[in-house]
């Protein structure tokens, strides 16, 4: 259960933060298994920020993610995530950055229906003596995952001059199809508050169109899941390519209809290589 906990707890911003120090600034950073997992990387990125780690299957995109998540060790170069050291303080970075979507590892329960899998959610970000959640607070969950996906499903039914559907909270979590499935994860991530939300291969949504909606999602949450303190949570997104966000981007009339400003400026890329 510990690691279920370093996994989702409630995010830890010292009260003397500054606003003007960057969600991640990273140089040099280095991981090596049998042989390099990744070599030399660096990124800036401010507060609100999206980085967006690009490169085929192979050149540790995964392993880069959960060593700025806290959740992977790196073997050299230095990382401060909202000015906290990576390599000496690991514990506290993962209190900062929530995991959404990592294959393998954040899999839901298949014997759960979306409902439960939020209630499930909320307890393991109360504290130990609370092992329960009120359906009012389960239900302002699901009410938010609903106006994502409506804001996500409006945005390109209206282009198509369609109705929206709504989001199967009553369903089990393998009768959701893949984007379905990306929204939950990327909403019960969100709950926690962190100032980092990390969200592994969305190409996995073998569906051009579903990546393309993954992306727009993923900027409406961060309007949705603004925090008084940090405001807009830092995203840290892998794909081995970013076509479908700069189709997304490009796409004024669906921003529009999901409300969303253009976040062009706060992208930063992050190309890795192959690995020899």
């Amino acid at each position: 259960m510990g690691s279920l906990f370093s996994l989702f707890s409630a995010p830890r911003i010292a009260a003397d933060w500054d606003p003007d120090v960057p969600a991640i600034a990273a140089s040099g950073l280095g991981m090596k298994g049998s042989r390099p997992v990744f070599e030399d990387v660096g990124a800036h990125v401010p507060t609100g920020g999206l980085l967006v780690i690009t490169g085929p299957e192979g050149s540790g995109k995964t392993s880069l993610l959960l060593a700025l998540a806290g959740r992977m060790r790196v073997d050299a170069g230095s990382a401060q995530i909202y000015g906290v050291d990576l390599r000496r303080s690991a514990r506290t970075v993962r209190g900062l950055v929530s995991i959404g979507h990592v294959s393998g590892l954040t899999d839901f329960d298949n014997n759960l229906r979306v409902r439960q899998l939020v209630a499930e959610r909320l307890i393991m970000l109360q504290p130990w003596y609370k092992p329960w959640v009120s359906k009012k607070r389960v239900n302002e969950v699901l009410e938010r995952l609903a106006r994502i996906y409506h804001e996500v499903q409006g945005a390109y039914s209206a282009v198509a001059g369609s109705d929206p559907s709504p989001f199967p909270t009553g369903a089990y979590a393998d009768e959701l199809t893949d984007l379905e499935q990306f929204l939950l994860a990327a909403a019960l991530a969100s709950l926690a508050r962190s100032p980092v939300l990390a969200l592994d291969n969305i190409d996995l949504l073998r569906r051009r169109e579903d990546r393309e909606c993954a992306w727009l999602a993923l900027l409406v949450v961060r309007n949705i899941f603004e925090s008084p303190q940090v405001g807009q949570p830092t995203l840290i997104v892998t794909c081995e390519t970013h076509e479908e966000l700069d189709e997304v981007l490009a796409d004024r009339v669906a921003l529009d209809h999901a409300h969303v400003a253009d976040p062009a400026s706060e992208i930063v890329h992050l190309g890795l290589r192959p690995r020899s």
